[in-house]
């Protein structure tokens, strides 16, 4: 995986803007996923994947309830992780 991400880092297109990986789209999922996973008390790995899979995480609109799309989309927030600016 590590592998991917720095291959897709280094992508860039022929304006010069990184292509494939999204620092803040990364974070913002991983923190979500570690959020829903430790702050319900589920039994098992199996039965927090199975909450997951049901739950809006798996919406493509879900970061814009923390983000504008302006914010999210920029360039400044493909290359590092920037703060929602918005508050659920």
């Amino acid at each position: 995986m590590k592998l991917n991400i720095n291959y897709n880092r280094q992508s860039h297109d022929n304006k010069g803007n990184t292509i494939g990986y999204h620092e803040t789209l990364t974070r913002f999922w991983i923190s979500k996923i570690y959020q829903f996973i430790n702050f319900e008390n589920y039994e098992n790995l199996i039965d927090a994947c199975r909450a997951i899979c049901f739950h809006n995480l798996f919406n493509m609109e879900y970061p814009l309830k923390y983000y504008s799309k302006t914010q999210l989309y920029s360039e400044a927030a493909k290359q590092a992780y920037i703060n929602p600016q918005k508050t659920k």
